[in-house]
């Protein structure tokens, strides 16, 4: 299956589809390679600007779906820009009003780039692949209590265990020793980025019985519903943004990274 590629701020993005990404899952868990998953935001490009290790550990990822607006806002308004720099800023400026309009009016064919969320891939894969999965990370209880969500759902998967809290150098032989005796072989990491993407890198060759893992920061909050999520019209229009400042004022400074910052960087590498 050939999959088009998007690089936005260096890092090749996977514009695919829900249900071939799904596909491309079910075929790693047939494979004697282990593979791994991350889903890269407007904060996670503008933290591999800085760390050329966690930029290669993206690009080196067997799928990088698009988690973001703003990924999706980038890939549009940048396609087979000029090189005329000055003509590059009006060109830029006029998509980006063109994709608010399209959005606004709810037009259907702006599908220049295909945006899959981390949580919503995390449940779909649960909810459609009959493998055995693992959860690792979140605070104590938060796992445990989105595991018991998810089955209340009748989802396929098979929950075969988590670990929460301390997840040290020091913890990493219980850990290790947990996912063999699961015999998981879906892993889903919720540390944070760029925290769950460089544990997965060094990790994973030690995980014997994992056929893929998944970098999926706060997943396990939303799905457990400790944090909730924005309304579904908000999602649709890429204001989740609002709706965490809103409720979350203390993430001020990560919200102004990704709908100020990481606009101004594109514009400026483009």
């Amino acid at each position: 299956m050939k999959i088009d590629k998007i690089n936005i701020l260096g890092v090749n993005l996977d514009n695919i589809g829900t249900e071939e990404a799904l596909r491309k899952i079910e075929d790693f868990c047939n494979l004697e390679k282990q593979h791994y998953s991350v889903t890269p935001n407007p904060e996670i490009l503008l933290a591999a600007q800085k760390d050329i290790v966690f930029k290669n550990i993206l690009n080196n990822a067997d799928l990088k779906i698009i988690d973001g607006a703003g990924l999706v806002w980038a890939a549009y308004v940048c396609k087979n820009l000029s090189k005329v720099k000055i003509l590059n800023i009006f060109i830029i400026l006029f998509r980006t009003l063109k994709f608010i309009f399209y959005k606004l009016f709810k037009f259907k064919f702006l599908t220049f780039a295909n945006r899959i969320t981390g949580v919503d891939f995390m449940k779909e894969i649960c909810k459609r692949i009959p493998r055995k999965v693992f959860l690792l990370g979140a605070i104590d209880g938060v796992a445990e209590e989105a595991i018991k969500k998810m089955q209340n759902l009748n989802y396929k998967c098979e929950f075969v265990g988590c670990f929460s809290g301390d997840v040290s150098y020091q913890t990493f032989p219980l850990i290790k020793k947990k996912i063999e005796i699961s015999k998981a072989e879906i892993l889903f990491v919720a540390f944070g980025a760029p925290k769950q993407e460089l544990w997965i890198a060094e990790h994973l060759h030690e995980l014997k019985n994992i056929k893929v893992a998944m970098g999926v920061g706060g997943s396990f909050d939303y799905i457990a519903g400790v944090v909730k999520r924005a309304p579904n019209w908000m999602r649709k229009f890429g204001l989740e943004w609002l709706y965490r400042l809103v409720k979350q004022p203390w993430r001020i400074r990560r919200i102004f990274n990704a709908v100020v910052r990481f606009p101004w960087v594109v514009i400026r590498n483009s």
